[in-house]
């Protein structure tokens, strides 16, 4: 098993909401015959997978890279991030050579911008820009500073070499921009929206492009996707028995407001950036939803349990866990009478006993808690639970009656901040960066 999940704790969500499950088994049993599950099918297309393969090897083997630069925000980067997160890889990089440093521009702020640009030896860095639209704001303005920032060290003749775009195969402004710059583009998948294209492109070629194996993520998901494919009853798909879990919100139970995700380890960041975004877009509608919170352990064990455990008990947990860790160091003396008892433990047993310790905590107060338990941090696993966890997404929008894959309370925002730059004027023009 690629991980367990235990739901003990939520029958009494999951029962009275077997009718509805039957009927979004059914629905999305249809869709997938009919095409309505794009992000389920891209999976099984292989030449998207090869193409990214042998495209980042290409790139690896005619213009070798110390640094590699992600443009693009939301389900532009936030997969690529919980892929490099899940091999910690923002670790690896200081203490590996052969491993590229990966920096991830997803939030526009000019200050980090700035830095970034002004310290990395841009000869020794790959450039990746992504845009499903081809028309995100903040991912034009960081490409557009990009190629001025090229330009002003002189070496603008360099810069179609040290950029891939990744977008629709569309008319658009980041289309254009790679028609003008010669810069090679490959197509984002035009039935795919941000949130659901982690398994495509967006989030097989920075795997590639930073030397692991993409073919992993795909296997794992394919495994959860076969299973919902091939079951007969909706009990039989693991993703069916959890999603009530994110149905359940204050239009049905005015008990629960929030989803809070305890995530054992630093290399779940990345996993809990993008599951926030994935369920927030997909069923914050129509006056649905639940606040999908993230909480690392041990550490948020000091800075969020009281509320957690003491606070009011409108929340539903999710504990993410690992089995013992492949590699060990032990306490081998007794540093101290109060603490004797750390004497022969392994750090992971000590890891062990805080995620247990918390979760038990929560059960005895009578918190409604999931389990997820994954053995260790293969690629292969991730794409697993990112693949549970889209499904899941979907079915509990089937239950609620909104669709999973739109947006559309995010436009508003968009269409004000363009009118407020149209209108706005600059008093000082500065160069360069």
């Amino acid at each position: 098993m690629l991980y367990e999940q235990n739901i003990s704790d939520l029958e009494h969500l999951i029962k009275p909401q077997k009718e509805a499950l039957k009927k979004a088994f059914a629905s999305l049993k249809m869709k997938h015959r009919t095409g309505g599950l794009p992000f389920l099918d891209a999976i099984f297309e292989t030449e998207i997978c090869e193409t990214a393969k042998s495209f980042a090897q290409s790139i690896r083997t005619k213009r070798p890279f110390k640094n590699l630069v992600l443009l693009g925000t939301g389900g532009s980067s936030l997969g690529a991030r919980a892929a490099a997160d899940w091999k910690a890889h923002f670790m690896r990089s200081q203490l590996d050579e052969n491993k590229p440093n990966f920096f991830v521009l997803d939030n526009f702020d000019p200050l980090t911008q700035y830095d970034i640009f002004e310290e990395i030896n841009l000869e020794e860095t790959y450039f990746l820009i992504v845009s499903k639209s081809g028309n995100t704001l903040e991912t034009l303005s960081q490409a557009y500073f990009l190629v001025e920032h090229f330009e002003s060290k002189n070496m603008l003749h360099q810069f179609s070499d040290a950029c891939c775009i990744i977008t629709e195969p569309h008319d658009s402004a980041l289309y254009r921009f790679a028609e003008r710059y010669k810069i090679q583009r490959l197509d984002h998948h035009t039935k795919i929206g941000g949130r659901y294209s982690v398994l495509t492109m967006t989030g097989l070629l920075p795997l590639f492009l930073l030397g692991y194996k993409g073919e992993e993520l795909l296997a794992g998901a394919m495994s959860v996707a076969n299973e919902f494919i091939h079951a007969e009853k909706f009990y039989q798909s693991a993703p069916f028995l959890s999603a009530p879990a994110l149905a359940i919100d204050m239009t049905h139970n005015p008990q629960y407001c929030s989803h809070v995700a305890f995530m054992y380890g630093d290399r779940f960041t990345g996993l809990g950036l993008w599951m926030r975004q994935l369920i927030a877009e997909s069923l914050g509608k129509n006056g649905h939803g639940l606040l999908f919170e993230t909480a690392t352990g041990p550490v948020d064990q000091h800075s969020q349990m009281q509320l957690y455990a003491d606070g009011p008990d409108d929340k539903i947990y999710t504990f993410f866990m690992t089995g013992p860790a492949k590699r060990l160091s032990y306490i081998t003396k007794d540093h101290d009478d109060y603490f004797s008892y750390l004497k022969g433990k392994s750090t992971s047993k000590i890891k062990d006993a805080l995620q247990y310790g918390t979760l038990q905590s929560l059960r005895a107060g009578g918190k409604k808690i999931r389990e997820i338990t994954i053995p260790h941090f293969s690629h292969e696993t991730l794409g697993a639970l990112m693949m549970h966890a889209m499904l899941e997404t979907v079915i509990a929008a089937e239950i609620l009656g909104v669709d999973a894959f739109d947006q559309p309370a995010v436009e508003d925002s968009k269409n004000r901040t363009r009118e407020i730059l149209r209108k706005a004027s600059e008093p000082h023009m500065m160069t360069g960066l």
